[in-house]
């Protein structure tokens, strides 16, 4: 399923509107290059490229996906709208604020022309606050390739902290890739003592649960909900 319209303006001053896909969109995932180049696709993972047909049916997956909420990222200048990526929180678990009330996140720009513009940070911000305060989660998981070394900055941003490495996500010019393995628990006072339940709290969590608290305060007042 998608998520609902979200609005903001990134530190360098473009507007993004977060809101649902269409299938009408569809085709600039593949257009010009996007997913297909592996300029893109070697930051997400990914050894084949999508056609079309690919981008369609992950649009009706997603769609009928409850346990899923996905967002396109547009970029709004006058009255032009242009799609440059998404973002999404995926196996959503069931409950209020159980143990397994938790999610994993992912984020991409398939347009390289938008990288480093401040958008990703301001897209995890908007999407932290709605998995906080909307869906009521207690953890949200992600995974970075270590050598993007810019996605890593976006989502420590926000609260996330290195809970552990993959030292074998798939190859790369036949080396093996390490991936950053990351965690973002929900920084309110009676989850987070719920999350941890006695144990001792790692320095890098409590560091991070400041800049989540921070984040939370900036989405707040700055994410609108046309």
């Amino acid at each position: 399923m998608f998520g609902p319209l979200m609005r903001f303006t990134t530190k360098t001053g473009l507007v993004i509107e977060m809101g649902p896909l269409s299938r009408e969109v569809m085709p600039e995932f593949v257009t010009g290059g996007g997913m297909q180049s592996e300029t893109v696709s070697r930051y997400l993972g990914r050894q084949n490229a999508p056609v079309l047909e690919d981008e369609y049916e992950y649009f009706d997956k997603v769609r009928a996906d409850k346990s899923c909420v996905s967002w396109g990222v547009y970029v709004i200048e006058g009255e032009s709208r242009t799609l440059v990526g998404t973002t999404a929180l995926h196996g959503l678990t069931d409950g209020m604020y159980d143990p397994y009330k938790s999610g994993s996140s992912g984020f991409m720009i398939f347009r390289p022309e938008y990288w480093g513009k401040g958008i990703a940070g301001a897209c995890h911000h908007a999407r932290t606050m709605y998995a906080f305060d909307s869906l009521g989660l207690v953890v949200i998981r992600s995974a970075v390739i270590r050598e993007n070394v810019a996605s890593q900055r976006a989502i420590e941003s926000v609260g996330y902290y290195v809970n552990h490495y993959d030292r074998m996500e798939g190859l790369r010019g036949g080396e093996p890739r390490v991936s950053a393995k990351f965690h973002c628990v929900n920084p309110d006072k009676h989850v987070w003592n719920y999350w941890w339940r006695g144990e001792e709290i790692p320095d890098v969590a409590r560091a991070a649960r400041k800049r989540a608290i921070r984040a939370l305060e900036w989405a707040r007042e700055n994410v609108a909900f046309p």
